[in-house]
């Protein structure tokens, strides 16, 4: 990181960079809002939750957290 760094003749071109990184990451949250709020308003009901999702009768509620759980630290880690 150092070695690119130290091509760059003033570190404030560099933070450009972070600035359009900034606006990407935003614009790609927005873009999963809008995606998300779509969805939502085609089908105008909530049918799944945390404890009552739609994967079988046959699998404990405590089966369930645990796969929820599972899922955010998925996103968190990534």
């Amino acid at each position: 990181m150092e070695i690119v760094l130290s091509q760059f003749p003033n570190l404030e071109k560099v933070t450009i960079l972070s600035v359009i990184a900034t606006a990407t990451s935003f614009i790609y949250s927005l873009i999963a809002l809008g995606l998300s709020v779509a969805k939502f308003l085609t089908n105008h009901e909530l049918r799944d939750s945390i404890l009552v999702a739609n994967v079988g009768d046959d699998i404990d509620v405590l089966t369930k957290v645990w796969h929820v759980f599972q899922a955010l630290g998925n996103i968190a880690f990534s």
